[in-house]
């Protein structure tokens, strides 16, 4: 696939991309000026800029090159973006579609499966994926709740061409080889009335789970509780539609679901949406996040109970070691027991915070998955007991270090040596290809 064709495709899937992720998505800064300049000569894409946001959008010939190459793959998305034309006079409605943008980009340069040819439709009783290239598809989710969830991706024939994408066999890692799917707002939206007023910018199914995906750019965003109720609801009800239903235990959550005695398609078991992906420009905003009181009208997020899990995700940083401890519940218990294994368990309480405990006696938090009601829970134990420390990854360390004030000690992790682990080691216990 051409860098023309993604460009092309990126601005179909969100209605407006907004002038700096051209190159976040492309990769390089001289190239994607050129192509730029080539394509708005063309007349392919032209250039909005009104009310302060800068965002490229499809004109009818790049809209008619892109239904020539992808057939009727873009046709049912590109008429859903034809209802979303009046809002260029909407400054607020113009900086949702750059919300939807930013994490489309994000989960493009994470290897995740985000156009149509590499997903099934939404909502359909089979939840298949293809590898592009390959020819070959995978499913994600058995229905055969007695199955190896994993089974299905174990030979899922990735194609031995290498273009230089995220997607391509030589980059992608196991956030994509074990099989994940992301939707667009306007695609699990299609029209509902129902969902008009969700904040939402997609939705996430990967390693067996679902999530609700948010962006909240470089600030607080606005948040209705009671709006954002209903969008969780309707999450629920689209995993159990995807075949979740069968495979799902409540009270096992990926946390703990390691350490018991369960057969293996409960330890990949889906959170029916009870998971959300807060991703914002940096780690900046996960500060303001936390400490957030929902202003002075309340009409901004604050930490709630809308969802069980709130995991945030900086822009600027490779998250796909974080994503793995997130929501791969095999790969983040085989990190937990090595590092497990540098400390001592203590006397193991029910609802204890601390997963380990220095020779000195100092408890010792895993916070490299940025789950955000936990990191609120150990900033509170903190306070009581007056010292701690806590493992994260290194773009972490120094907006955890703010959070939790200075009684608490970092001990960083580098990205890489821990997705050389993941993919290594835990990749082997599971059959996978490293």
């Amino acid at each position: 696939m051409g860098k023309q064709e993604i460009l092309l495709r990126a601005i179909a899937a969100c209605g407006e991309l907004p002038c700096g992720m051209a190159e976040y998505i492309l990769g390089s800064k001289s190239y994607t000026a050129a192509l730029i300049t080539r394509m708005k000569k063309e007349g392919l894409i032209g250039l909005r800029w009104k009310d302060g946001l800068r965002g490229y959008v499809l004109c009818a010939k790049g809209r008619k090159e892109l239904l020539i190459k992808t057939g009727a793959e873009y046709r049912t998305l590109l008429a859903a973006m034809e209802n979303v034309a009046h809002t260029q006079k909407e400054p607020q409605k113009r900086l949702r579609l750059h919300r939807v943008a930013k994490a489309w980009a994000y989960f493009y340069r994470m290897g995740v499966c985000v156009f149509p040819s590499e997903k099934s439709a939404f909502l359909s009783e089979k939840r298949v994926y293809r590898c592009e290239g390959s020819g070959q598809n995978y499913s994600l989710g058995n229905s055969d709740p007695g199955g190896d969830w994993n089974s299905d991706c174990k030979n899922n024939g990735w194609g031995d061409d290498h273009d230089g994408s995220p997607h391509s066999k030589k980059d992608t890692d196991a956030v994509t080889a074990y099989g994940s799917a992301y939707y667009t707002a306007f695609e699990f939206k299609n029209g509902n009335e129902q969902l008009r007023s969700f904040r939402a910018c997609g939705m996430l199914f990967i390693h067996g789970q679902a999530a609700v995906v948010y962006h909240t750019l470089d600030r607080r965003m606005r948040w209705a509780r009671k709006t954002e109720r209903t969008m969780q609801g309707f999450a629920e009800q689209a995993s159990a539609r995807c075949g979740y239903q069968e495979t799902v235990d409540m009270e096992m959550s990926p946390r703990t679901a390691w350490r018991q005695d369960a057969p293996p398609y409960l330890k990949n078991a889906a959170r029916l949406g009870g998971a959300a992906v807060m991703i914002g420009d940096d780690m900046d905003v996960l500060l303001s996040l936390l400490e957030s009181d929902g202003g002075h009208k309340g009409d901004l997020f604050t930490l709630d109970d809308v969802y069980e899990y709130y995991y945030y995700f900086s822009m600027k940083d490779d998250g796909k070691a974080q994503m793995l401890a997130a929501f791969d519940t095999e790969a983040s218990g085989c990190l937990r027991n090595i590092l497990s294994q540098t400390f001592d368990k203590g006397r193991e309480r029910e609802y204890a915070l601390a997963d380990g405990y220095d020779e000195d006696g100092t408890p010792v938090y895993f916070c490299y998955d940025l789950e955000m009601h936990r990191l609120a829970r150990i900033k509170q134990e903190l306070f009581v007991q007056g010292a701690g420390k806590f493992i994260c990854l290194d773009y972490q360390a120094e907006t955890l270090k703010k959070y939790f004030g200075e009684e608490a000690e970092a001990l960083p992790l580098l990205p890489g040596k821990v997705m050389e682990l993941l993919g290594g080691a835990a990749g082997a216990a599971r059959g996978m290809r490293p």
